[in-house]
């Protein structure tokens, strides 16, 4: 007998249902996507034997974290104190992460997290409380859409999965293995017929490159590795329609569309419009973000689901030992009541012997070794979306290299100042005007600009000599020394 899987899928106030069933290992859709209204939720959710969720959670971290050496029962602990110290005391997050190495070389010393906010998992949590047993994970849009690219694409390494709906663009930078590294949702958006309008079909390529830069540049940065080189694009009639009219022009990308889909009865052309409700069914059992009590009485049950099945195995091969057999199976439910409840009490327990421990601050050094480590580098991705918003028009960006000081700070440091370590960015570019002495005003008013930013302070400015400049030139170099702050340094400045 087929099982019925429900996929729900909120992206801001769009809220979708996607009805499937599933037998002998395949998933065939049984219906067309329905919006999800709270007078036919609940009829979607008693047809279906198991629900899957997925949302866009805007405030989700996606960390690849290199941790301290400890052993397995003290990692869970040092991963919830390492991500809640990101977000100080503002938001209470909830982590589950990659027990599994990563594949790629440069990775396998990382643990791969995600961390939802605690306040909306709890929303959906008691939205779907009255049939919380049928649950079986909620994750984000950018995880399902990551576990579908690694499903339907054999690449070896990091490659990016674009997925476009009528309001958002998702950028996702995935690993082999279908884990998420870089996560972006832009408010880039293709409604059906699009493709018609020729300026505004052109100006979304264009704005999509821009987008897919910024995520390469990110990703450089965060995880000192080269750039994806492929591009899994998830999309409609719609895009296909653009994309061949105007080409998506990144440099060193290639972009493909779904030429497999993972779904036996489902055309890889029909994959890209539905991706965010089909990409829940390849999330593994690493990420979840079940209620604990939930996800513990679920294993409990499964358990108990192979001792009952195996009985019944055995009661139609032997016919002779109904009798025995079950009494047999009346004493297992039994024990297992027994041992259900005996296990929610002790899980109670549990959780109150938590909450005492987390009260005792036992990882008071782990806290220490992040404030001095972590918190003394610049939020780079705060860095390069200041950057961008203060370069103007005729300011061209050639290099920029950002570096620890080891020249500044040192023994002139102050007391206050004395654990944080300064850093070092020199830009280089040109500056477009008719002449020298405009493009020296044109200068100014973007080193201003850079110095009421709280990220940069100007350390110096080298502009090109009037006297070296070419008659009639209309570009001039320049060069700026700046000191970016570090995370800790504008916690101090901000409070």
């Amino acid at each position: 007998m087929a099982r019925k899987l429900l996929s729900l899928c909120r992206l801001g106030d769009d809220y979708q249902a996607l009805r499937v069933e599933a037998q002998g290992g395949n998933l065939a859709v049984a219906g067309a996507v329905v919006a999800v209204t709270p007078g036919n939720l609940a009829e979607l959710c008693r047809w279906a034997d198991e629900i899957f969720y997925a949302g866009t959670f805007p405030t989700a971290l996606y960390l690849w974290d290199e941790l301290p050496k400890v052993g397995k029962k003290h990692l869970p602990a040092l991963i919830r104190k390492s991500v809640q110290a990101k977000v100080g005391n503002t938001i209470a997050l909830i982590p589950e992460f990659y027990s599994t190495p990563p594949l790629e070389e440069n990775d396998r010393d990382r643990v791969p997290i995600i961390a939802l906010p605690q306040d909306e998992l709890q929303l959906i949590w008691r939205e779907l409380d009255p049939y919380k047993h049928k649950i079986k994970c909620i994750v984000p849009i950018h995880t399902s859409l990551a576990k579908l690219g690694a499903a339907i694409t054999d690449f070896k390494r990091s490659f990016m999965v674009v997925w476009i709906s009528a309001q958002n663009t998702e950028i996702v930078v995935v690993s082999p293995e279908g884990l998420v590294k870089v996560a972006r949702s832009v408010p880039l958006g293709l409604a059906d017929g699009d493709d018609r309008d020729a300026f505004k079909a052109e100006r979304f390529m264009i704005d999509l490159a821009r987008e897919i830069s910024v995520t390469q540049t990110f990703y450089r940065q965060e995880f000192r590795q080269a750039s994806p080189d492929n591009l899994l694009l998830l999309a409609g009639t719609t895009v296909k329609n653009i994309l061949a009219r105007f080409p998506l022009n990144v440099v060193g990308l290639s972009v493909i569309m779904p030429e497999k889909s993972p779904f036996a009865a489902l055309e890889p052309e029909r994959l890209g419009p539905l991706a965010h409700l089909l990409g829940v069914f390849q999330v593994a059992e690493d990420f979840r973000f079940l209620p604990p009590e939930l996800a513990a009485s679920r294993r409990a049950k499964i358990f108990y689901q192979l001792a009952y099945g195996a009985l019944l195995i055995a009661l139609v091969g032997v016919s002779c030992g109904l009798v025995l057999a079950f009494k047999e199976q009346r004493r297992l439910e039994n024990n297992y009541r027994q041992s259900l409840s005996r296990y929610e009490r002790n899980l109670q327990r549990v959780v109150a012997l938590q909450r005492d421990v987390k009260s005792l601050r036992p990882l008071r050094g782990w806290e220490k070794y992040y404030n001095e480590v972590y918190r003394q580098r610049p939020l780079w991705n705060r860095l390069l979306s200041e950057l961008a918003l203060k370069v103007t028009d005729d300011i061209v960006l050639s290099e920029l290299v950002v570096e620890p000081d080891r020249k500044g700070g040192g023994r002139r440091r102050s007391r206050q100042s004395a654990n944080s370590s300064a850093w070092h960015a020199s830009l280089r570019g040109r500056v477009k005007a008719a002449d020298w002495q405009s493009g020296l005003d044109g200068l100014r008013f973007f080193g201003g600009e850079l110095e009421a930013s709280p990220m940069f302070s100007i350390r110096k400015l080298s502009y090109v000599p009037k006297k070296l400049s070419a008659p009639g030139a209309r570009t001039f170099s320049f060069n700026l020394e700046l000191k970016v702050k570090t995370e800790a340094e504008l916690e101090q400045h901000e409070n």
